[in-house]
């Protein structure tokens, strides 16, 4: 692929992505991998691949967004319990209120993930 044909896709990759606010902390996160799926965005870059991640908050869960690099091996293993460290951000896509344009997530960039064992 020549330069000038990765600049254009470039470009109307950059324009097609929604509004993205990063915090750039690493953070870790508990949680399980969901039974089921809700509707997000796709937020990540040609050169990453996404999940979706059932963060623990107490008695609550929240879905989230996590993306990593193509050649990274991913947590597969449903109803264990695993840590996910990256850096947290977030994708609002800024639409009128109460409207699928109106999504507005938490999107975590992975570094490092480990399956947790039950009582540690």
């Amino acid at each position: 692929m020549n330069i000038n044909m990765y600049l254009k896709i470039s470009m109307l990759f950059l324009m097609s992505i929604p509004a993205v606010k990063s915090e750039l902390e690493h953070t870790s996160v508990m949680g399980y991998l969901p039974t089921m799926i809700y509707q997000h965005p796709q937020v990540a870059s040609p050169f990453e691949q996404e999940f979706y991640f059932e963060v623990i908050k107490g008695e609550s869960t929240q879905q989230i967004i996590v993306t990593y690099p193509a050649d990274m091996e991913r947590p597969t293993k449903m109803g264990v319990k695993i840590q996910l460290t990256g850096v947290m951000s977030e994708v609002a896509l800024g639409g009128p209120e109460k409207t699928k344009r109106a999504y507005k997530n938490k999107v975590l960039s992975l570094k490092h993930w480990q399956y947790i064992q039950e009582g540690q």
